[in-house]
C-alpha cells in the first residue's frame, strides 16, 4: 500500500473540515499555534460565565442571551486571531458576515471548543441545527 493511501485511510472526521471563504476571508481551521492564541480568550469565557451564574452544567435555551453577551465581547478576538487580521477589521465587517464567520469557526475547531466551553457549543449547535431544519 502506497504511502499517500496509508494516510488517507487514517483521516478522521475532523480532518474533513476545510478552509471556506466568507466575505473576501478565508477561514481554516486552527493549527496547534492557533489553538495556542486562542486558549486564553476561551479561558476568559470560561472564567466569565461562571462569574456571571450560568450553570454550564443545566443551559438550555433561555440562558442565551446572557451566554451572547458574555461571548460577544471576546469573539472578535477570536476571530483576528483565526483571520489573521487585527480586532479592528473584524469589529466592521457586516453582522450577518462576522456572525457567518463566528460559526464557521466554531464548526471547524469544535473539538477544542468542546474541552472548554463543552455545554455551550453543544447547545449553540443545538440551535444552529434548529435554524438551519427551520430554514430548510
Amino acid at each position: 500500500m502506497n504511502e499517500k493511501k496509508e494516510k488517507s485511510e487514517k483521516l478522521g472526521a475532523e480532518d474533513l473540515v476545510q478552509e471556506v471563504k466568507i466575505a473576501g476571508y478565508v477561514v481554516r481551521p486552527w493549527s496547534f499555534g492557533k489553538v495556542v492564541q486562542v486558549t486564553q480568550h476561551l479561558d476568559q469565557i470560561t472564567g466569565l460565565l461562571s462569574q456571571s451564574g450560568v450553570k454550564v452544567s443545566e443551559l438550555d435555551e433561555k440562558d442565551m442571551g446572557k451566554i451572547a453577551k458574555i461571548v460577544m465581547p471576546v469573539a472578535p478576538l477570536i476571530m483576528a486571531i483565526t483571520l489573521d487580521v487585527d480586532k479592528e477589521e473584524i469589529e466592521k465587517l457586516k453582522a450577518d458576515d462576522g456572525i457567518l464567520i463566528m460559526l464557521t469557526i466554531v464548526n471547524q475547531n469544535i473539538r477544542y471548543l468542546k474541552n472548554f466551553i463543552g455545554p455551550v457549543v453543544d447547545l449553540i449547535g443545538k440551535i444552529v441545527t434548529a435554524i438551519t431544519d427551520t430554514l430548510g
